[in-house]
């Protein structure tokens, strides 16, 4: 027996045998209960029943004011448990209504306006904002139990607002109490709470030190990951509802511990915790077996620690199996009929078994790596010794994806058969929309243009069509296998559409198992594969984005390119383009400087595959300023040179701020524009002799517009500089 005595500091004393540790002031479960449970063997006395009925929603505030914890009931609109809000609306200056003006405030913000405003305002109403707090008091947890709603929550619940939290419709009586659990609760039927909507009248909830339940749990020998949680049946809401209570994690070797109340209860042994009470049932074990020590009801006296109350539970895991067969359904019923359905030998059953689940980005959910097997001759598969979970399935042969969907497999065996999806056709009209309409209508229609099913897949592209439209522009692919099956894209076709060099089009489509798929394709102009060289002052340039972007003409037909063409190292380039106008523009910069520029435009015709020659002449705005850094005449690399616009200077300057750095050679180049430049150069600090040095230089430069074209050479012969420390 623990014996837990306040000592005249405020602290407490935990007497073990002969040995008496002080501690802060801040018991926890197991000493609350130790103590109570000690005061009763004391006394011979107990409390052990807490009783609810809905009405005392109501009068909450008086049993909180008697406790000295709500001032409402003497007229203060707001305590630590609800806040008084105050329904109305505003007026004009005759006192009439203004339509729109209903508010609800808290008497503090009624209390901020000013008198003038209050003139205006006119109070009709009165709701009750229920705060945190009151959603953990004992009456909330005794009589409705369920967690508190965001919205939706009956008439005077709370959740004035959106987001607030409100009582919900319904109650779970002691939801996830540790020591209370719901002894009575009456028949909503005969005896429902005519205030508190979809609630009992009357809840009864008894107090358990609680038995102790410890164990491990086991799959195939090896430890389990897992939640556990104690569940406990109650009658309301005209059905058996089991109540969760304690609950705990498995530790790194599968071991746990449970608290458990009195009479048949049931620990459950759950997976993918993130899921909360919708989380995966791997195994209920029921205390209810009377003639087994370890699985028979928990008695009172073990409840109330008033015997040994601990038991020792080891829980096994028995595996899942899922077995079945793929087979062509033969007779077009719904199940497998080995003397007439055809079996598929062959084909790839895959299972992933899922390890986590990310219940904000499903994307995210981790796999383990998944399980093959092979149907055998009679289309028959099986797997055994599977974790119970949650598994993906996919079928498949060398090409196309069968079937796949989620199981849930649980302990023992599932049969799971997929029968082999019918072929399906495409067919519909391939047009160019004269009208821009985004349909298709008569007159449109282009015959003769060569219309190509490609089925997608990891490897690449096959070919399942190669057809031509006839003159009514009429195609139909026919005994093509389903895209879409089960509701899901699993075999992705393209349908590729041209007429060169006029037309082509290209779309995706996932024809729907069972369905004929009617697909009109609108073509567009072909693109033309326009090409150049980018040059200045006759020599070519590398490395310039050339933009095209569609000129605003009317009734232009030009695209904006996915991707914009870059000069290679032989000032060459190559855009595919929609026939249309373009607006041609380049600008090249380095840091702040504009170094190249251009504007021009081009009409891209069509009926055409190649527009050669379309080249790009560059206007020059900086001056090419380069030379070498050397110190004594020996080049020194890595040397920082920094220009800066000359402030100085009277005249008007255009200098843009650069820095640069010499290569391994001592060599660098920089583009400035015209203007005024001091110059600073420094190297990073080195020893020399056991000093550090650096090598610096400043001076001047003066960059002039006609030494655009022929550049300025500025050799920089260093000083070496001792840095002092």
């Amino acid at each position: 027996m623990v014996n837990i005595l306040i000592n005249e500091f405020k602290k407490i004393e935990v007497i073990q045998g002969n040995q008496t540790v002080e501690k802060n002031v801040g018991l926890t479960d197991e000493e609350i209960t130790d103590l109570y449970h000690d005061l009763q063997q004391a006394t011979g006395k107990s409390i052990r029943y807490y009783g609810v009925e809905g009405y005392d929603r109501q009068i909450f505030n008086i049993f909180s004011f008697l406790a000295d914890k709500s001032l409402l009931i003497l007229g203060t609109p707001k305590d630590k448990f609800v806040e008084i809000l105050y329904k109305g609306y505003k007026v004009d200056s005759r006192g009439n209504k203004i339509e729109g003006t209903d508010f609800t405030k808290s008497a503090e913000e009624i209390m901020n306006m000013s008198d003038e405003e209050k003139r205006y305002i006119r109070i009709n109403d009165q709701n009750i904002r229920r705060l945190d707090p009151f959603f953990e008091t004992m009456f909330y947890k005794v009589y409705v139990g369920a967690p508190p709603q965001t919205t939706g929550g009956y008439m005077g619940g709370g959740g004035v607002e959106e987001g607030e939290k409100s009582i919900p419709r319904y109650h779970i009586p002691c939801y996830n109490m540790l020591h209370f659990y719901a002894e009575f609760v009456s028949d909503i039927s005969k005896y429902p709470s005519i205030d508190s909507y979809g609630m009992s009248a009357v809840v009864i909830a008894k107090y358990y030190e609680c038995a102790r339940v410890n164990g491990t749990v086991t799959f195939l020998g090896e430890p389990v990951n897992a939640t556990l949680v104690v569940l406990k049946n109650i009658t309301a809401l005209g059905q058996t509802i089991p109540v969760p209570h304690d609950r705990t994690n498995t530790g790194k070797d599968g071991e746990y511990s449970l608290l458990v109340p009195a009479g048949n209860i049931t620990i459950q042994v759950r997976r993918y915790p993130e899921l909360g009470e919708r989380a995966f049932v791997m195994k209920n074990v029921s205390f209810n077996k009377v003639n087994d020590e370890k699985l028979s009801p928990i008695t009172d006296k073990e409840a109330m620690r008033l015997v040994n109350f601990t038991r020792f539970v080891d829980i096994d895991i028995e595996p899942a199996n899922i077995k079945g067969y793929i087979y062509q359904n033969m007779d077009n019923d719904t199940g497998f009929n080995a003397s007439i359905d055809q079996p598929l030998p062959d084909l790839v059953v895959s299972l992933r078994e899922m390890e986590k689940i990310d219940t904000q980005n499903p994307e995210q959910n981790k796999f383990k790596r998944p399980l093959y097997l092979l149907t055998n001759n009679d289309g028959f598969y099986n797997k055994t010794s599977l974790k119970p979970g949650f598994y993906e399935l996919y079928v498949s042969n060398n090409k196309y994806l069968f079937y796949a969907t989620s199981l849930s497999l649980k302990s023992g065996v599932k049969f799971y058969n997929v029968s082999k999806p019918e072929n399906v056709t495409i067919k519909g009209v391939v047009f160019y929309d004269k009208n821009g309409n985004g349909k298709y209508d008569e007159k449109e229609e282009v015959a003769d243009a060569r219309v190509r099913l490609l089925h997608k897949m990891e490897s690449g592209e096959e070919e399942v069509y190669n057809l031509t439209t006839n003159e009514t522009g009429r195609y139909v692919f026919k005994s093509v296998f389903p895209g879409k099956i089960n509701n899901l894209n699993l075999n992705e076709y393209v349908i590729n559409v041209s007429k060169l060099p006029e037309y082509q089009s290209e779309v995706t489509v996932y024809p729907e198992e069972g369905k004929t798929t009617f697909l009109n394709v609108s073509v567009q102009l072909a693109n033309v594969t326009v090409n150049g060289t980018v040059r200045y002052n006759n020599k070519t340039v590398s490395d310039i984005i050339v933009k095209f972007t569609p000129a605003p003409v009317e009734d232009n037909t030009a695209l904006r390119p996915s991707v914009q063409p870059v000069s290679d190292e032989n000032g060459r380039y190559s855009v595919k383009l929609r026939p249309g106008w373009y607006n041609i523009s380049v600008e090249k910069y380095e840091g702040n400087t504009l170094v190249y520029s251009h504007q021009s435009d081009i009409n891209v015709e069509k009926n055409v595959s190649v527009r050669p020659n379309v080249d790009i002449v560059l206007t020059k705005h900086s001056v090419t300023v380069n030379g070498t850094t050397s110190y004594k005449g020996v080049a020194q690399p890595n040397i920082t040179i920094n220009f800066r616009p000359d402030l100085s200077v009277s005249e008007i300057t255009q200098a843009k701020p650069r820095t640069v750095m010499s290569n391994e050679q001592g060599f660098y180049t920089a583009e400035l524009s015209p203007g005024y430049y001091n110059i600073s150069v420094e190297s990073e600090v080195f020893q020399k002799d056991g000093k550090n040095y650096s090598y610096e230089w400043t001076g001047k430069l003066q960059v002039k517009e006609e030494e655009i074209e022929t550049g300025i050479k500025l050799d920089i012969s260093l000083n070496m500089v001792e840095r002092k420390r």
